[in-house]
């Protein structure tokens, strides 16, 4: 019998790939935290009238559209983005009102911190009492940690964005996956009525929390369905059907290896012993090669830890992961 061995991401990197940004974990508000963070100041909106482009002929001095304002920090005076003239920024002391809110249904601050110079920032919550513990048949309890991420964007391109999170222990896998057609993500533009509807996103929080118990109940339906290696096998065909037509030798290594890593992954990872020969295991594994194991062009491990890290946040592998879900339930016999 051949042994297949998948490539494997080292715990330490797994654990520095939630390490974004900083701890906040000592800040007694919200408020604080912006200031551990360095999160403490404001986006300013300015309309120039002009500005400075240099041509083949030279510099030359061009008007600014109409439409377009700049978004610039009011700390540095570094520019942000360019934004639309309806563009009104959500500020950080405004997500840090709702981190304060969902503080008060039992959330604790963890991490805080932003990108791109501060065009996206973040702010992290966990909730140790909607914890999901699964155990299937007497084994060891597979533990899934949730929290809530806010998140927000100062350049134009993006949201002001609630949304539930989920860590699995075992493996470190991010485990936010479609469950009952419920949305586990709250969004709002940034126009005139943004500020109005921050009021409206907080109340919204309290009902993201339900989609934690119907996660729980998604887990206990995939623990209580068996699924084998060869059913496995089926559900993998399904999920990355084969390429229609001619594919390079370079191609099919790739599609090989993921088989071979995926099958691993469901038949022999120890960070998939709880769930074993389930609908559950199959999960965690398309999630385990998603989140660490599908190959990435960095090379050094702490290289390698941020990209799996911004890669999760950003949310790249998701489709993948509701994808799987949407068929394992199907497979099961669930909605």
């Amino acid at each position: 019998m051949t042994t297949l061995l998948a490539p494997t991401t080292p715990t330490a990197a797994r654990r520095s790939a939630f390490a974004l940004g900083v701890d906040v974990s000592a800040a007694q508000s919200a408020t604080e935290a912006l200031t551990l963070a360095g999160l403490d100041w404001q986006t300013r909106i300015i309309a120039p009238e002009a500005v400075t482009m240099t041509s083949a002929d030279g510099v030359t001095e061009a008007a600014m559209p109409e439409h377009l304002n700049f978004a610039v920090r009011s700390d540095t005076s570094a520019v942000l983005g360019v934004v639309g003239r309806r563009y009104i920024p959500v500020q950080n002391s405004q997500m840090a009102e709702v981190a304060d809110y969902a503080r008060g249904l039992g959330g604790f601050l963890t991490r805080a911190g932003s990108f791109a110079g501060g065009s996206r920032v973040f702010m992290d919550l966990q909730f140790p009492d909607l914890d999901v513990k699964v155990a299937h048949m007497g084994s060891e309890i597979d533990h899934v940690v949730m929290g809530l991420r806010l998140t927000n964007a100062h350049d134009g391109t993006g949201q002001f964005v609630a949304t539930v999170t989920g860590r699995r222990l075992a493996c470190l896998n991010g485990m936010v996956v479609p469950v009952q057609g419920l949305s586990h993500t709250f969004k709002i533009r940034h126009t005139a009525s943004a500020i109005g509807l921050l009021g409206e996103a907080e109340r919204s929080i309290a009902g993201l929390m339900s989609y934690v118990v119907s996660f729980a109940k998604t887990a206990y339906l995939l623990l209580d369905t068996p699924m084998s290696a060869r059913e496995f096998g089926h559900f993998i065909d399904e999920l990355y059907p084969a390429p229609v037509g001619d594919i390079s030798d370079r191609e099919l290594g790739l599609l090989k290896a993921r088989r071979l890593d995926l099958s691993w992954l469901f038949t022999e990872a120890e960070t998939n012993a709880i769930g074993r020969g389930t609908a559950w295991g199959a999960l965690n594994a398309v999630t385990e090669y998603v989140d660490w194991v599908a190959p990435l062009r960095a090379m050094r491990v702490r290289e390698a830890a941020v990209a799996r890290a911004m890669r999760q946040f950003n949310g790249l592998g998701q489709e993948a992961k509701d994808r799987a879900t949407r068929l394992l339930l199907a497979f099961s016999g669930g909605d």
